[in-house]
């Protein structure tokens, strides 16, 4: 009995040191989508400097954000309880593109106050082609998502609290402004698909891979060049919506 006990107790400490700290990262992240259910009592969309997400309640920590990301940011900044991290996505080619320097990259900024995440600030290009509706009608309809556990995804259909204008969905030129040539693109009769990926620039030591740690597929209506699904996947996390 005893040895069955230790060996019950050597089993439980392998999966908490294996899971233990992930699995903290999900119960936060599913608590995130809780609030993007209900995206105007936990969110401010913020328009003054470009697009940012001001959460009323925080709920991520920064080691959560480090985790996710797999490595700290190239760039940090502390001032008193405020702390700033800067990640970069380089844009990857399957020939290096020199007609693309402004979007060859795209810089993700987090703010924490106190170790929680208070803001995020998407780059400033994006506010000139999206909508602020559908940013938010975005997340709030991934708060509705459905999420499967086993591939730690999350699939949703774009929602608006009203009829969905069609001037905010964006079109395939539109996109194409927002984040220049795709990887790849694959058409048929009826659709055209932009294939992105990315590189995260973390800070380490070390020689970092260069294998992509962001893709991201868009398809678009051959009818009117809008675009009817998005899918991405983050470091082993997916999300797909269809509009």
């Amino acid at each position: 009995m005893k040895i069955q006990t230790r060996h019950l107790v050597y089993c439980l400490i392998s999966v908490f040191l294996i899971f233990g700290t992930g699995g903290c990262v999900y119960w936060r992240l599913l608590k995130l989508k809780k609030q993007f259910r209900h995206f105007e009592r936990y969110v401010i969309l913020e328009k003054t400097y470009g697009l940012s997400l001001t959460f009323k309640k925080p709920i991520l920590l920064e080691q959560d954000i480090v985790w996710l990301f797999k490595g700290k940011p190239a760039i940090r900044a502390q001032s008193g309880r405020q702390t700033l991290f800067k990640y970069t996505f380089k844009k990857l080619y399957p020939v290096e593109s020199p007609l693309e320097i402004d979007l060859a990259q795209i810089a993700l900024s987090f703010l924490f106050q106190d170790n929680t995440l208070h803001k995020v600030r998407l780059p400033k290009t994006f506010s000139r082609y999206i909508e602020p509706e559908l940013l938010t009608g975005s997340l709030r309809s991934v708060g509705r998502g459905t999420v499967d556990k086993q591939q730690r995804s999350v699939s949703a259909t774009f929602q608006t609290k009203q009829h969905t204008d069609a001037r905010i969905i964006p079109t395939r030129a539109e996109v194409e402004r927002i984040l220049g040539t795709p990887y790849n693109l694959t058409e048929t009769s009826s659709s055209s698909t932009l294939f992105y990926q990315y590189h995260i620039h973390i800070k380490s030591n070390r020689h970092q891979d260069s294998r992509p740690n962001v893709q991201l597929w868009l398809t678009f209506s051959s009818m009117d060049n809008k675009i009817i699904s998005a899918k991405a996947s983050f470091n082993g996390l997916g999300a797909s919506i269809r509009f």
